[in-house]
């Protein structure tokens, strides 16, 4: 089977949510986690990706080379790939967005880039008609990249959510300005989830 790089694009629904979280790993840094390709369904290419068909290329030696890129360059790889798995649904990612790659992690995060495409190569299909129409039933992929793109198709993939890393902050180490500072910062933080709360107490006291 021809090896010639062949791209999906993937529909995202809304981001469910942003969450910044206390962890000391990736401070400050956006997390991304969702589906970059579906099993089952008929894109409007007229293709069905099957169940199992990623199943070699991110379990073989080719999985340190899938890249995580900025509209299917592979000159601009804009993370690192922490979970890459099948589920019953798709194609499952857990990805980091580099330190250096801030702008395109925000237009992820405001919703502006909220789609993905996969570049892959056919290793096995089938053809079948189904309803008059020609379907490709694509069996076994390899995996190139997967990338964050302005357009797509399949509808049915999801962004399940963002979130980021919280920054660590050594209290003692910080001078007044710091802290009133950070207090404003929670403040605002805190008044985003619970409106009725003037201040960071307020916020404890409604708990």
């Amino acid at each position: 089977m021809s090896r010639e790089i062949e791209f999906k694009n993937i529909s995202a629904e809304n981001i469910k949510a942003f969450e910044r979280k206390a962890d000391g790993e990736f401070a400050g840094r956006l997390i991304v986690k969702g589906y970059a390709a579906v099993f089952g369904n008929v894109d409007s290419y007229g293709d069905v990706i099957v169940k199992g068909a990623f199943a070699k290329t991110i379990t073989g030696e080719n999985k340190e080379d899938i890249a995580f890129c900025w509209q299917h360059d592979m000159k601009q790889p804009i993370g690192n790939i922490m979970v890459l798995k099948e589920d019953d649904f798709g194609l499952y990612f857990e990805a980091v967005i580099s330190a250096s790659e801030e702008g395109r992690a925000v237009k992820i995060e405001e919703g502006i880039i909220k789609k993905f495409s996969i570049g892959y190569w056919v290793e096995e299909r089938d053809f079948k008609e189904e309803d008059g129409e020609s379907l490709r039933f694509l069996k076994e992929l390899g995996l190139a990249e997967f990338s964050a793109v302005t357009r797509a198709a399949n509808k049915k993939a999801k962004i399940i959510s963002t979130e980021r890393k919280a920054e660590d902050f050594d209290l003692q180490s910080m001078g007044d300005e710091e802290l009133k500072a950070l207090e404003l910062r929670l403040e605002v933080e805190l008044k985003s989830r619970e409106p009725e709360a003037k201040t960071v107490f307020d916020y404890i006291n409604l708990k």
